[in-house]
């Protein structure tokens, strides 16, 4: 007996991924009598004003972990900026007690020096 032919269809298309959802894509090599067929999972695409897509994201480079950088929504890698800021009044008054706008104090008690 023989047994019945079923041809199969890879698609990346349909049926629809879920919502904020990526199919797999696939590809062939085309080679006859036999193809190699592969598949992939898509990379993620960052927001830039429109939204994004799911997907892999971009591996860090070496040192981005030391550097602090974190995965920002238009997927790139970025270390945290910092702002500096001056002050034209100290902060504290002298007694390590925080001196705020307006000449308001908080007296901090129990804190070890």
């Amino acid at each position: 007996m023989s047994q019945p032919t079923t041809s199969i269809y890879f698609s990346s298309a349909t049926p629809a991924a879920p919502s904020g959802k990526q199919n797999v894509v696939f590809q062939s090599d085309g080679g006859t009598p036999q193809q190699k067929v592969s598949a992939y999972d898509p990379p993620m695409v960052g927001d830039t004003g429109s939204g994004g897509t799911s997907g892999n994201v971009p591996a860090p480079a070496a040192g981005d972990a030391i550097e602090g950088k974190f995965l920002k929504a238009d997927g790139t890698w970025s270390a945290p900026t910092f702002i500096n800021s001056t002050h034209d009044e100290p902060l504290t008054d002298g007694n390590g007690n925080f001196i705020f706008a307006g000449g308001d104090i908080i007296v901090l008690t129990g804190v070890p020096n």
